[in-house]
């Protein structure tokens, strides 16, 4: 039976993502409903408890689903992800496949893939919702699988082929190195539940936070070269898939750096009258803020060619899931960045005196934030409003869109209000714009927590201004360097604005054919550049 309900999982899959492959059928979104419940009825009769071969496939199989079936974070999904687990231990899966003679080679290598996705799974969905992860590596001792072709393996293998060389490119390739890096990622949340439990001293964190840092940066320069970041405008040769993979992977990165700096950075906050330097080479501030610009140039990019007329438009349910959780958690950030300047700066208007420090904790935020340069925060307004225009899109079928949406809005209405300095000097052009070179594919940067964290963070950028700011989808979305705010608040408008010269050098023809779509066509061609 649980192979019958991984077939059920397969065919409903492919009815709900990619329908144009079944066209003789006439209602793509019932069936798949019914393929769904199958899946549990299946696997329900088949007595999954009790581990009958083909079952952890088809219960990754039904997450999976589960994970694509909802626009905004659900606690489901984590749950089922619960049962897995444990299952995957009383099968024996935490165990290296090569301390059991019963076990073939190819089924053991199997089983190593498994695992390896099962952890990958645990690390990603746990910090979703703000929990700990459940699959620890000191509890087990499989490896990790070897990066092999398809044709290498085969049922009646009597030994497994020495790895191919990473010049390769093979199917496990990717998952490989995308186990690299979450792997690091879960050490930073064992970390940060570490110090929240007051396990940790100050000291010892700086040490660690270097250690986990250089190996995030180790572990992205050991990417095979085609995996690593670049520009769109260089990869016109590449396939879709190649592509969501370097945005997933680089993404895996800004946001490990992000939740490392973000949570060292309030434990020296914490601490900022207990005598702590707050002296670094490197600020922790700017590490997180940097990354978690990073993450909305992704969002920003992704978004663009996930459109009628973009290049990942087929596979953009891919990316739902990814994008949420690491674009709440940049969006969260800066807001709460550009909220202590704001009041920094009705601080000085209110008293007309240069900023004091006063010895609290949000005081010391606010200089953190005024050591930004003017460039930088036009950089941070600039992410925020192309990041609002996105929400303010996607809102229609998700709440946790419709937050972001309102936080961003509240806060950049009061900036707007605000005196403070962007440094009208600055060019703060097309973030699309993103140049990648060798000595900028990792900076060092930084993000915060959980989904749910995050949301709750919002809900408090728009509970104390701007929250009776109405919310609508109706209205035209133009990308941020074609449109001017005037206010970004209750009556504020968007207004069409000529192409600069500059944005026409960029592609001339496309441009032109983009600003008319956005024009006449905002629903569908929101920021299509």
């Amino acid at each position: 039976m649980a192979w019958i309900g991984l077939l059920f999982a397969v065919m409903c899959l492919v009815l709900s993502h990619r329908p144009e492959m079944v066209p003789m059928v006439a209602d793509h979104g019932d069936l798949a409903r019914v393929y769904g419940e199958r899946i549990a009825q299946c696997l329900h009769l088949g007595k999954y408890t009790r581990g009958a071969p083909y079952t952890i496939e088809a219960l990754l199989l039904y997450l999976h689903i589960e994970l694509l079936r909802g626009e905004d974070t659900r606690i489901e999904p984590w749950m089922i992800l619960g049962i897995i687990v444990r299952l995957a231990y009383r099968m024996g899966y935490h165990r290296d496949p090569s301390h059991f003679s019963n076990i073939s080679p190819f089924d053991g290598e199997m089983r190593r893939r498994l695992w390896s996705m099962l952890v990958q799974l645990d690390i990603q969905i746990s910090g979703q919702v703000g929990l700990p992860r459940m699959a620890r590596e000191y509890q087990g001792d499989t490896r990790e699988p070897r990066n092999l072709l398809d044709e290498d393996l085969h049922h009646d293998m009597q030994e497994l082929p020495p790895p191919r060389p990473e010049a390769v490119q093979t199917e496990i390739q990717y998952s490989l190195s995308e186990s690299k890096l979450l792997s690091i990622r879960g050490r930073i949340d064992d970390w940060k539940e570490a110090l929240t439990n007051r396990r940790i001293n100050v000291a010892a964190a700086e040490a660690d936070v270097a250690r986990l840092d250089k190996q995030l940066d180790d572990a992205y320069a050991a990417l095979p070269e085609l995996l690593r970041m670049r520009p769109m405008a260089r990869s016109l040769v590449d396939n879709t898939e190649t592509i969501l993979r370097r945005f997933v992977l680089f993404l895996h990165i800004q946001e490990a750096k992000c939740l490392l700096y973000f949570r060292y950075s309030t434990l020296l906050l914490s601490h900022s009258n207990d005598g702590v330097s707050q002296d670094h080479p490197v600020s922790p501030h700017s590490k997180y803020v940097e990354a978690a610009l990073q993450i909305l140039q992704c969002q920003r990019i992704l978004y663009d060619e996930t459109q009628l007329s973009g290049r990942l438009y087929k596979d953009r349910w891919k990316l739902r899931p990814l994008l949420k959780a690491s674009c709440l958690m940049a969006t969260a950030v800066l807001c709460s960045e550009i909220d202590s300047l704001n009041n920094n700066a009705s601080h000085n208007a209110s008293v007309h005196q240069p900023y004091q420090d006063t010895g609290d904790n949000t005081n010391i935020q606010n200089v953190a934030m005024n050591d930004l340069t003017a460039g930088k925060r036009a950089e941070i307004f600039q992410a925020l409003h192309g990041s609002c225009l996105v929400w303010t899109h996607l809102s229609e079928n998700s709440q946790e869109a419709q937050k972001a949406a309102e936080a961003v809005r509240s806060v950049l209405n009061k900036m707007h209000h605000a005196d403070i300095n962007l440094s009208p000097s600055v060019d703060t052009g097309s973030i699309l714009d993103m140049t990648m070179n060798s000595s900028m594919i990792i900076p060092s940067n930084s993000v915060a927590g959980s989904s749910s964290a995050m949301i709750q963070l919002l809900d408090q950028q728009t509970s104390g201004h701007g929250a009776n700011i109405p919310h609508s989808t109706s209205s035209p979305h133009l990308p941020n360097h074609l449109a001017h705010h005037s206010g970004i608040g209750e009556e504020s408008q968007m207004q069409y604005d000529p192409l600069s010269p500059t944005q026409l050098s960029m592609n001339p023809q496309r441009l032109d054919q983009m600003e008319r779509m956005a024009k006449y066509f905002p629903k569908r061609f929101a920021f299509p550049l």
